[in-house]
């Protein structure tokens, strides 16, 4: 019998085997990228604030404080297990590489993407760098939005899973909160339509609502939101950055935006796919644009939204609320479409991803190897800036606690109060030296300085450098250097 082409959900003609020829391939080139790149990453005060935040506190704590951390709590479970179950550090960057490794592989061979999308997206900016390299939520969301697709097509036949997946999308990051609850509104709508109602979806539907509407009044309980909220001007420029960074790392504003107008006016032929893609991304713009100075990690999820709705086109291309009068093939445009910003990309991918493997993305390990060989039980660390020195304490002694001079207290994870409102951490690093030698008038000798800028001039009088890290740090903020006082000061 002869063997015949089949032909894929877009109408592309395609051998099955050379299918898979083409994507196991692509599929390890991929996973040995992220396996070199989480190798070489070295992680920072983001990364670090979360695991001692995990680390340091009870889940009842952990709960009450995340509000004002804005964020929900499903990252934090993961982390929480890991550090009370006294695996390293380091574990954290590899739960983000291996979520985004499942991630991919769920794209490419158990969802029905366009194959072009499944050969490039691994190689997009946010899969093989922002999001697998760094040890932040962003993966997890990543890995619940490519599971919530390969369960698509038995979502009613496991309610329950599907449900779980959905309420831990929301409870990610906010950022995901509204794209969670538009994936819970079209499966309310479909069990209606498609007559799926039965006990077990009624239950799937109340887990979702419990588990997803509580987040409006517990995030909203954030002391901290005024102060963000005040820090974000000119709204239509984030706006703007927003979705030139998500499409095509920033290269160019004017094409992703005539991208992203192109790609919703296309997705507008599947009314449940675009309302999915523009309820998730009007709360994203909200929060990058109302609620928080955002940075392309957050409006990466903005790809990710765009990626999951024209995927979940091939569910509804017989849905009766598709507007019929659209009769191109928009899923095959908007697919390809969607594919050629994985090139536009490419630059800033590869650029990004060589730097990291080049160069100390953070002096935060350095410099804690250091500290470890030149202090004693009678050391005082004072450090300055807290917010980026902190990225220190994960490779130091669980029971180590800097003295924030900031704040004038010692601790672990940062607490965002009237300390970090009061903006003292804006003061040059020299301020510090003044609460050590204040705080610390008998114990001078014993005081150790921990700073991410260098001293100014007219404090160098006072203080002998011991130590610093590398001038090529990719975060300019997580350069560290180390003082103490000169003999002889009092």
């Amino acid at each position: 019998m002869t063997k015949t082409a089949a032909t894929d959900n877009n109408g592309i003609s395609i051998k099955p085997e050379l299918l898979q020829k083409l994507l196991w391939p692509v599929f390890a080139v991929y996973c040995l990228l992220v396996v070199m790149g989480v190798m070489n990453h070295e992680s920072w005060a983001d990364e670090a604030q979360a695991w001692l935040l995990a680390r340091d506190n009870t889940p009842a704590a952990i709960i009450k404080i995340l509000p004002d951390e804005g964020h929900p709590p499903f990252w934090y479970v993961p982390l929480y297990i890991m550090s009370h179950a006294g695996l390293p550090y380091e574990s954290m960057k590899w739960l983000a590489g291996i979520a985004m490794m499942l991630a991919a592989y769920l794209l490419m061979f158990r969802t029905r993407a366009n194959i072009v999308l499944k050969l490039l997206i691994p190689f997009s900016y946010f899969f093989l760098y922002e999001y697998s390299l760094i040890g932040r939520s962003y993966s997890i969301a990543v890995l619940l939005s490519m599971l919530i697709i390969a369960l698509y097509e038995k979502r009613f036949e496991k309610p329950w899973l599907f449900a779980l997946c959905v309420v831990a999308l929301g409870n990610t990051h906010v950022i995901t909160v509204g794209f969670a609850v538009a994936i819970m509104a079209v499966y309310v709508a479909d069990a209606v339509q498609y007559k799926k109602l039965s006990g077990k979806v009624y239950a799937a539907i109340a887990i979702m609502a419990m588990g997803l509407l509580y987040l409006l009044p517990y995030m909203s309980s954030s002391q901290m939101a005024p102060y963000y909220e005040k820090q974000v001007e000119q709204p239509s420029n984030h706006i703007k950055a927003a979705i030139g960074n998500a499409l095509v790392a920033g290269n160019n504003s004017f094409i992703a935006l005539a991208i992203f107008l192109a790609l919703l006016v296309l997705l507008l032929k599947y009314t449940k796919p675009f309302f999915i893609a523009v309820c998730g991304i009007a709360g994203l713009f909200f929060v990058v644009a109302v609620a928080y100075e955002s940075k392309i990690r957050h409006q990466g999820l903005m790809f990710i939204m765009l990626l999951v709705a024209y995927i979940l086109t091939d569910y509804y291309k017989n849905d009766k609320l598709n507007l019929r009068k659209i009769s191109i093939p928009a899923e095959l445009y908007g697919s390809w479409l969607l594919a050629a910003t994985v090139l536009l990309q490419l630059s800033a991918t590869f650029k990004s991803y060589k730097a990291d493997n080049e160069k100390l993305f953070s002096g935060s390990k350095e410099v804690a190897e250091y500290l470890q060989d030149n202090m004693s039980d009678s050391t005082i660390v004072v450090a300055y800036q807290a917010t980026s020195t902190l990225s220190v304490l994960p490779y130091m002694p669980k029971e180590l606690q800097f003295y924030y001079a900031e704040c004038e207290r010692y601790g672990t994870y940062y607490v965002y109060d009237t300390c970090f409102k009061k903006e003292i951490w804006m003061y040059p690093v020299d301020y510090a030296v003044k609460v050590a030698h204040d705080h610390f008038p008998d114990k001078l000798k014993d005081v150790i300085f921990l700073f991410n800028y260098p001293i100014q001039q007219q404090t160098q009088k006072y203080l002998d450098l011991q130590y610093t890290t590398s001038e090529s740090t990719l975060l300019w903020d997580e350069r560290f250097f180390v003082y103490k006082f000169k003999q002889g000061v009092k």
